[in-house]
């Protein structure tokens, strides 16, 4: 028996990189997924190579109600809501905080940060009616290592986290919320980034490969390897961690 047989699991930002483990993962371990993702195509594409398990739907989780939507989907699909995932996330040039726009901060916050507020409010009626309830938010060993030129990034961040803390004491004993701290993962978050150059990327990822103890990036199974114990009964104990999911980077790696 699979751990997850039987668990309806919303994961967001699943349509590629990271989010595609994720809901790969439970999949594989039995779970009926939403595969939720600003880009629906995306989605769509994923959840058909997943299966008659997984459902798909386009959401910009910056927006209060397609929040609500992509729940209501879960819902209506697959009976309840066991297990949200937060994945969604997105990074900005590298500049120092003086030289970036208001626009720029307020983008990290309405995806980083405040999409948890609206995916905690619509997600938890249902979590607390589960007896697996369960939310693990993917925020980033940046929050914690903090690096010049990504200020609002890591200040981002620091608030997933704190928020996992506080989610925690205010959803106990019935729902249970952790995040993970991935280090550097080859997935596109920078390399999407407008303007990003793609040689700095490169370079980039290569020196932070040689900064992690373990001495190569993260990849996406790892963190859905994290995110699937953090989620599943072997965790039942387990609230308010923010776990570093980084080769050590966060233990002494430069």
């Amino acid at each position: 028996m699979s751990r997850f047989d039987g668990y309806s699991v919303v994961v967001t930002g699943a349509g590629n990189g990271i989010g595609t483990s994720i809901a790969r993962r439970f999949v594989d371990e039995g779970a009926h997924v939403v595969v939720a993702d600003v880009d629906g195509a995306a989605a769509a594409a994923q959840a058909e190579s997943l299966g008659a398990r997984a459902r798909s739907i386009a959401v910009d989780v910056s927006k209060a109600d397609q929040v609500a939507r992509m729940v209501e989907l879960a819902r209506d699909e697959f009976g309840g809501l066991d297990v949200l995932v937060n994945n969604v996330g997105v990074h900005h040039l590298f500049h120092d905080a003086l030289d970036l726009p208001d626009s720029e901060f307020d983008r990290m916050l309405d995806i980083n940060t405040k999409s948890l507020l609206y995916t905690a409010k619509a997600a938890v009626p249902l979590l607390r009616e589960s007896s697996h309830g369960s939310i693990c938010t993917v925020a980033s060993i940046g929050a914690v290592v903090i690096r010049p030129g990504a200020s609002l990034y890591a200040a981002s961040k620091s608030a997933a986290i704190s928020m996992t803390k506080s989610l925690a004491m205010e959803l106990a004993p019935t729902v249970r919320v952790n995040c993970v701290l991935p280090t550097s993962t080859p997935t596109g978050l920078l390399t999407n980034i407008p303007g990003a150059d793609p040689d700095w990327v490169e370079a980039r990822y290569a020196k932070n490969a040689e900064n992690i103890p373990l001495k190569r990036l993260g990849t996406g199974d790892d963190i859905a390897a994290a995110i699937a114990f953090l989620s599943s009964d072997d965790a039942s104990f387990i609230t308010g961690v923010a776990l570093p999911v980084d080769g050590g980077r966060s233990a002494g790696g430069a």
